[in-house]
């Protein structure tokens, strides 16, 4: 009887650490390192638009780029690009060059002279009564 009651205690003591065990999980998103940044505004198929033109590097040919987070604080415009690595990234692993155009929300907007902030690059863009432009064409800076 005490035999059997050790074996069932062993056995339920192994049941449970099998299954407390937890996966290895992913380490959060990290941002990207942002090399270049260029604003690009104009009229497109009778809209106006603004885009972030942004090239950089990811950690490896492994990572992943998150979908890009934007937000405004005044007149400031911030987007944030982040990305997931996977649970294990090999060892030296060589960065790898990206390059992606951003639509930039401007909806709303009021004119004025905006900051455009991606994981701290910034260019400055323009919004005046006839539309958008880049505020550099016009010389004028915050």
């Amino acid at each position: 009887m005490n035999r059997s009651f050790a074996l069932l205690a062993t056995l339920t003591l192994a049941f449970f650490a099998a299954s407390c065990q937890t996966a290895l999980k992913p380490p959060p998103p990290s941002p990207v390192q942002i090399e270049s940044l260029k604003v690009f505004s104009g009229e497109f198929q009778g809209r106006i638009e603004a885009y972030a033109d942004v090239s950089g590097s990811l950690t490896s040919a492994e990572a992943q780029m998150v979908e890009p987070r934007q937000w405004r604080e005044g007149y400031r415009l911030y987007i944030e690009i982040h990305e997931q690595l996977p649970i294990q990234v090999a060892e030296g692993a060589a960065r790898v060059p990206f390059q992606r155009r951003i639509p930039i929300e401007i909806g709303g907007l009021a004119p004025g002279v905006y900051i455009i902030n991606v994981n701290g690059r910034e260019e400055h863009l323009e919004i005046d009564g006839i539309g958008l432009r880049p505020a550099v064409d016009r010389g004028q800076f915050l």
